[in-house]
């Protein structure tokens, strides 16, 4: 199965307000760089997650029979199409629950495309993303010349553990 996100709304789940509160800013002199990292953060966020963390459309390609097939990326709203063997079909059925799509008839291949992502984001991605930005903002090189270092902390990717998805 091959996936792809299609269109995606912005992937700005945080804000520069939120950004500088979290990284204790009172002056408008680091606005440009912190704003940079909005973007990068997130993306990450979201491929850590293997989730569609803003609304969008993708579409996943089937290239063997298979009659049910788990959608990635979660949080799916609605199949858009399907078209089986280069022909759209109405011939599936879409649980939300379980997030799979049952096609009710034998295909060579199968694209399906639908609408996915979060409406409003989760609080703990939020805050995973504030405290990457904060971690990047405080330490801004990959090296620490001169001091003792311990491993960083791991706190983003323990928030993100709690909504990423496995096994897609």
């Amino acid at each position: 199965m091959y996936k792809k996100i299609i269109s995606q709304s912005s992937l700005s789940i945080v804000t520069l307000d939120e950004v500088t509160d979290q990284c204790r800013v009172f002056n408008a002199f680091e606005d440009n760089y912190l704003t940079s990292l909005i973007i990068p953060y997130s993306d990450l966020a979201q491929s850590y997650t293997r989730r569609m963390l803003t609304p969008g459309q993708a579409v996943v390609l089937i290239e063997s029979y298979c009659p049910v097939v788990q959608l990635p990326f979660g949080e799916v709203t609605e199949v858009t199409e399907l078209m089986l063997d280069d022909v759209v079909s109405t011939d599936f059925t879409f649980n939300t629950i379980t997030q799979k799509v049952k096609i009710n008839k034998p295909f060579t291949e199968a694209q399906i495309t639908f609408n996915a992502g979060y409406l409003s984001v989760p609080d703990i991605v939020k805050h995973a993303i504030l405290v990457a930005i904060n971690t990047a903002f405080t330490n801004r090189d990959d090296t620490v010349i001169g001091q003792t270092v311990t491993k960083m902390p791991m706190t983003s990717l323990d928030l993100l553990d709690r909504v990423k998805l496995y096994g897609t």
